[in-house]
C-alpha cells in the first residue's frame, strides 16, 4: 500500500510539472508574480490545476480509505495497541499566509473523511486564535461556524486542577532545600490578598490558563527570593509585573487574528478599570482609531478592519455605535475584557462564560471591566 501511494504522488507531480512547470518557474523567481495576474490568467491556473486534482488518479487514494475502513488487523498483536502520531506546528510558515489558513481549514474539513475508520481517531488542537483566523479567512457567503461546533471540544482548567499543578510544581522546586519535607503553595503564600483568597486572586487574574498562573507563580518567588513567604503586597507588586509580560504576550498571541489589537488597547488604557461602552464613543476617539487602524491594516479581514476599510472606502458616514460594539467584541474574545451586557446579569467572561459576544448584543450601556 505504501508503494501505491508513493507511485500515485510521483504520477501526480510529474502531471503537474508537465501542465504547469512554465508557471511554477515564474512563481519561484519573480515576487509578487501572483499579484500581477489577471483574474483570466488565474481562472485559466485554476482549471488546469483542478484537471489534476480531480483526475482519475486520485480516486485510487479514495480506495485506500475504503481499505483502511474495513482493515483489522487481520488477528496481527501488533495492531491491537494504540498507536500515536503527532503532527506538530500546522500553525507556523510553513506555506504562504495568503493560503496558510485555507489549507488548515482544509484539514479540519478533510477529517471528515476518515470517520468510516473506526480504528483511526484524528484529533487536530488548535489555539483560539488559530481557529479565529481561519473562519475569518473562510468567511465566504453562506459559510457558518455554528456547523463546527459539534467537531470542537473546548479545552478548559478548574481551579482545582489548577491547584493540583501549582502544588506539584512548589513541591517539586523546593526538594532540593526540604528533602525531607512536602512543601505545598499554603505553606509559601500569604492566605489573603485583601479579603480575598490570595489563590482566587490569582487565578482571577489569570483567566483559568495554566501557563498564565505560572507566570504569576514564578513572578511572585522571584521578588521573594531571600524571603521565607510570599507575602501579599509582594503579590500586588508581581501583579503589576505580570501583567506587562502579559500585555504583551497577548498582542503576539492574537496578533494574526485581529493584527490591531495594540491600537485597541490604546482606546481602552485612559479608561480606567471600568466604563460604559458610551464612554469611548466619543468623535475624537473613534476617529483616532479608524485613521490608524485603516493606514496600517487596510486589507485584512478581521471584524474590525473590515467595518473600518468599508467606512474609509465607500466614503459613508462612520457608525461609531458599530465600531464601538466591534471593538469591544474582539476585546472580550481575546480575554482582554469582561461584559455585563445587562443589569440582571453578572459580568461575562470569556474563558468561563460565552467564548464569543457578538457585536449586535452589545449596547452603549454595556459595563465593561479590564
Amino acid at each position: 500500500m505504501d508503494e501505491n501511494i508513493k507511485e500515485l504522488t510521483q504520477t501526480v507531480e510529474e502531471n503537474i510539472d508537465a501542465e504547469l512547470s512554465a508557471e511554477v518557474s515564474k512563481f519561484k523567481s519573480r515576487a509578487g508574480y501572483s499579484r500581477s495576474l489577471s483574474k483570466e490568467k488565474k481562472s485559466s491556473l485554476v482549471a488546469r490545476a483542478k484537471k489534476i486534482v480531480n483526475s482519475s488518479l486520485l480516486l485510487e487514494l479514495g480506495k485506500v480509505l475504503e481499505i483502511l475502513s474495513e482493515f483489522e488487523g487481520e488477528g496481527n498483536d501488533k495492531f491491537s495497541q494504540g498507536y500515536y502520531i503527532l503532527i506538530d506546528k500546522i500553525d507556523d510558515k510553513w506555506v504562504d499566509d495568503t493560503i496558510r489558513y485555507q489549507m488548515i481549514r482544509a484539514l479540519i474539513e478533510c477529517l471528515k473523511s476518515f470517520r468510516k475508520i473506526q480504528n483511526l481517531k484524528i484529533i487536530v488542537a488548535l489555539r483560539s486564535d488559530v481557529l479565529e483566523r481561519v473562519f475569518q479567512e473562510s468567511n465566504h457567503p453562506g459559510f457558518q461556524r455554528e456547523k463546527y461546533d459539534d467537531y470542537i471540544l473546548r479545552l478548559k482548567w478548574d481551579k482545582t486542577q489548577l491547584k493540583k499543578m501549582v502544588n506539584k510544581r512548589i513541591n517539586f522546586l523546593y526538594r532540593k532545600k526540604y528533602p525531607s519535607e512536602q512543601v505545598f503553595y499554603a505553606d509559601v503564600f500569604d492566605p489573603k490578598v485583601g479579603k480575598i483568597d490570595s489563590f482566587l486572586y490569582m487565578i482571577d487574574r489569570t483567566q483559568l490558563r495554566p501557563r498564565d498562573i505560572i507566570a504569576f507563580i514564578n513572578k511572585c518567588l522571584e521578588n521573594s527570593e531571600g524571603k521565607n513567604k510570599v507575602t501579599q503586597r509582594v503579590i500586588r507588586k508581581s501583579e503589576s509585573d505580570y501583567s506587562r509580560v502579559r500585555l504583551q504576550a497577548l498582542t503576539d498571541e492574537w496578533e494574526s487574528a485581529f493584527p490591531a489589537l495594540n491600537i485597541a488597547f490604546e482606546v481602552i488604557a485612559k479608561q480606567g478599570h471600568g466604563f460604559k461602552a458610551v464612554g469611548i464613543r466619543s468623535k475624537k476617539i473613534i476617529e483616532q482609531l479608524i485613521l490608524e487602524v485603516g493606514d496600517q491594516f487596510d486589507g485584512r479581514k478581521d471584524p474590525l478592519c473590515v467595518a473600518i476599510s468599508n467606512s474609509l472606502s465607500l466614503n459613508n458616514d462612520i457608525d461609531f455605535d458599530t465600531v464601538v460594539r466591534i471593538l469591544l467584541s474582539e476585546l472580550y474574545r481575546v480575554g482582554a475584557i469582561g461584559l455585563k451586557t445587562s443589569a440582571s446579569e453578572p459580568f461575562q467572561h470569556t474563558y468561563k462564560n460565552s467564548p464569543v459576544i457578538k457585536p449586535n448584543l452589545i449596547s452603549q450601556d454595556v459595563k465593561v471591566t479590564v
